[in-house]
């Protein structure tokens, strides 16, 4: 069942699996909770995706917000509309909007478990 959709992507809870299951561009997420979700929600905000833009205006990439995963040789690559959306479609979901969220000036996440470690 899609409980929200955006341009890009689509969330939802598998009636069989019963993971939340965020499909976003060609990528797939699997959660197996909310807090899951909402820690991968958290590492979202705390990137300054206009930041990052600037930074890589002379890169070849087409999209210039790069979010590497740690212990591996991938990255998740957004525009500043797309980042927006995705941050947007979760917040959705998880009943959250920016004001709720905490700010902290380094952050450090996990991957594996997507737990954020701030370090102010």
């Amino acid at each position: 069942m899609i409980l929200y959709s955006s341009k890009n992507g689509q969330i939802f809870i598998c009636n069989q699996c019963l993971k939340i299951h965020l499909e976003f561009g060609n990528f797939t997420f699997d959660f197996s909770s909310r807090s899951q979700l909402r820690n991968f929600l958290e590492h979202l905000e705390q990137v300054d995706g206009s930041y990052y833009e600037e930074l890589n205006r002379q890169s070849a990439y087409q999209r210039k917000i790069m979010i590497p995963v740690p212990e591996t040789r991938m990255k998740l690559l957004f525009t500043l509309n797309e980042l927006d959306e995705i941050r947007h479609l979760i917040r959705r979901f998880t009943g959250r909007t920016k004001n709720e969220l905490i700010s902290v000036t380094r952050i450090e996440v996990d991957f594996n478990t997507f737990t954020p470690k701030h370090l102010n």
